[in-house]
């Protein structure tokens, strides 16, 4: 099987994206692609290298996780209630991205590879859906 190649920082954005449009309460990304009308083949492609960006996801968070516990600070939010957050503008934020900069620089491996933007036929993606999954694609 063919293997792509991307930063993780674009798995990030996907992640970030996905955030805004979610608080918005639009669709996000991935099931804006997921309710595109592929044919059968390129549709189970598409949705082995979502897994695998998922799983993605998942190892950057637990990452990030971990330098938040060791950068952060906990605040009580009352109630018995805490978090743990990395302050901004302090040295500690400075140091929290000095060590995810260079993680979000590494390549991840994802199953298959990107398709044309033709390939989606007549399925309507928004702007930032194809932002967010612009690494999936070439023209």
């Amino acid at each position: 099987m063919t293997i792509m190649k991307t930063k993780l920082k674009h798995v990030w954005q996907l992640a970030r994206i996905t955030e805004a449009v979610e608080a918005r309460g639009e669709l996000s990304p991935i099931a804006e692609i997921k309710s595109a009308r592929l044919p059968a083949k390129r549709s189970y492609l598409l949705n082995k290298q979502l897994d695998a960006i998922a799983k993605e996801l998942l190892a950057i968070e637990q990452s990030r996780n971990n330098l938040v516990r060791k950068y952060g600070q906990e605040i009580d939010l009352g109630n018995g209630a805490t978090q743990i957050k990395v302050e901004p503008g302090t040295q500690a934020e400075k140091d929290f991205w000095a060590e995810l900069t260079p993680l979000l620089e590494t390549e991840a491996e994802i199953p298959g590879e990107q398709f044309s933007i033709d390939e989606l036929g007549n399925a309507e993606l928004s702007g930032n859906a194809l932002d967010a999954l612009g690494f999936l694609f070439t023209e």
